[in-house]
């Protein structure tokens, strides 16, 4: 649950997801959700997995505070996709992550790099993992995964992103540097 509030903290877009599930208790939670804590940032609501990558396209807000869980005593700092900015003239990061029974590894890369769409789509499906999701440049714009387990989602769209991230879920560590290196190949640049 820290995870969840943490997420939506820091979180300049709040995608309100399964809108075609929800009951009018549902509506009304989410409206007194909004009016409390909201703020100037936008709701988006999405039906059957219908998420416009153009979102990721937006211009970030200030940076959040976070807050810490009352228990913790180690200094925070980001982990996972939060992490992944990229620094001076590095071309691409990795960052890793375990908790709540899960590992993740993602990776950023930089507005010049360009994946081959066929291969990367093909990496995505084919990895040893429960879930992948990401947004990739491509020759033709942009192509956003969702994968989870064998239900496999991809869209392209002549829009592109400011940069690629992807990231792969699983429910232990796995050899991330074979995956990596497979990824690293896929580049156009």
């Amino acid at each position: 649950m820290k995870n969840f509030r943490d997420q939506l903290t820091a979180a300049d877009i709040v995608v309100a997801t399964k809108s075609d599930r929800w009951s009018d208790d549902d509506r009304q939670l989410l409206q007194a959700w909004q009016q409390q804590h909201l703020g100037d940032r936008q709701l988006v609501e999405s039906a059957w997995g219908n998420i416009d990558p153009a979102l990721l396209c937006q211009p970030a807000l200030t940076d959040r505070a976070v807050p810490d869980a009352k228990h913790h005593h180690h200094a925070s700092r980001p982990q996972g996709l939060a992490a992944l900015k990229l620094e001076g003239s590095a071309r691409w990061r990795r960052a890793l992550n375990e908790g709540q029974g899960y590992a993740s590894c993602g990776w950023i890369f930089d507005g010049d790099t360009v994946f081959d769409t066929i291969p990367a789509l093909e990496w995505a499906r084919l990895a040893p993992v429960d879930r992948v999701k990401g947004v990739l440049r491509t020759p033709d714009g942009l192509v956003n995964i969702n994968r989870q387990g064998d239900d496999f989602f991809m869209e392209t769209r002549t829009t592109t992103p400011p940069d690629s991230r992807i990231e792969l879920i699983h429910y232990q560590p796995v050899n991330w540097n074979v995956l990596q290196t497979t990824l690293l190949k896929i580049r156009l640049d």
